[in-house]
C-alpha cells in the first residue's frame, strides 16, 4: 500500500465523519511505545469497512478493509464494535504500522525535539 492510498483513506474517513456516515469506535488512543502517535478505529457505513487512522502531529495515515459482517449493517453497529471487526481493526493496525512506522516514528522524534 503506498502513501497515496493511506492518505486517501484519511480523506474518506474525514468525509464520512463530516456527513455523519462514520462511527468513531474509540477516542484517539496513544501508542504504548510512542505516545505522540495515536490510533483510532472507525466504521464506514456506506462501504461496510473498518478503517484505522494513526496520527502523529500533522501526519495522518490510514488503512481500511471491508468488514466480514453483512448483518447487522454498519449503520446499526453504533453501540459498539463487533468482536470480528475489532480483530480486523487490530490486523489493520499491524499492517499500517508495517507500512508507515518509519514516517510515524520520524514525526514523533521530530515532535519530541521541538518540545522545550
Amino acid at each position: 500500500m503506498n502513501s497515496d492510498i493511506r492518505d486517501t483513506v484519511v480523506r474518506r474517513v474525514d468525509e464520512a465523519l463530516a456527513s455523519s456516515r462514520a462511527i468513531a469506535y474509540c477516542d484517539e488512543s496513544p501508542d504504548n511505545e510512542h505516545p505522540e502517535i495515536t490510533w483510532q478505529i472507525f466504521g464506514l457505513m456506506d462501504t461496510n469497512e473498518i478503517a484505522v487512522v494513526a496520527r502523529c502531529g500533522e501526519l495522518r495515515v490510514g488503512i481500511c478493509r471491508e468488514s466480514g459482517l453483512v448483518y447487522p449493517g454498519m449503520a446499526d453497529r453504533i453501540f459498539g464494535i463487533d468482536v470480528s471487526d475489532q480483530q480486523l481493526a487490530m490486523q489493520l493496525c499491524s499492517e499500517l504500522w508495517d507500512a508507515a512506522s518509519e514516517r510515524l516514528t520520524d514525526e514523533a522524534i521530530r515532535l519530541r525535539s521541538r518540545k522545550p
